[in-house]
C-alpha cells in the first residue's frame, strides 16, 4: 500500500521518511510539488488563495496513483478531511501522529 506523505519542512518528512523505512511501508514524499492545503488562508476569509492552493494540489495528487495520504499537518489534515471532499478528494487519509501511535510498540528502542 503506498501511503502519500505531505509533510511541513524538510526535516519533518526526513523524521516521518526515517520512521515510514523503520516499519517498511511503502511511500512516497511530495517534495517539491507539495504546497500548502490551504487551510489557514480559508479559515481568515483568503478563499480565492485557499481554491487556487486547492486546485493545484488536487492536480498533484491526481497525477499519482497512491493508496493514502498522510500529513504531518494538523490544519492540512482539517482541510484534507473535512473541505476537500467537496471537492473530489476521495483519499483515505492519516495524521502521523495517529499513525504512529498504531505502530508505537515496534517503534520503540529496546534500552536494556
Amino acid at each position: 500500500m503506498l501511503h502519500l506523505v505531505s509533510s511541513a519542512g524538510q526535516d519533518n518528512s526526513r523524521a516521518t521518511a526515517k520512521l515510514l523505512h523503520a516499519l517498511g511501508i511503502d511511500f512516497a514524499i511530495l517534495g517539491n510539488e507539495e504546497r500548502c492545503a490551504g487551510e489557514c488562508a480559508r479559515l481568515v476569509g483568503e478563499s480565492g488563495l485557499f481554491d487556487t492552493l486547492r486546485e493545484r494540489n488536487m492536480g498533484v495528487f491526481h497525477k499519482y496513483k497512491f493508496n493514502r495520504l498522510m500529513t504531518t499537518g494538523a490544519h492540512a489534515f482539517d482541510a484534507f478531511a473535512f473541505i476537500y471532499p467537496a471537492f473530489g478528494f476521495n483519499y483515505p487519509l492519516d495524521h502521523s501522529s495517529t499513525f504512529f501511535y498504531s505502530y508505537i510498540d515496534q517503534l520503540k528502542t529496546d534500552v536494556d
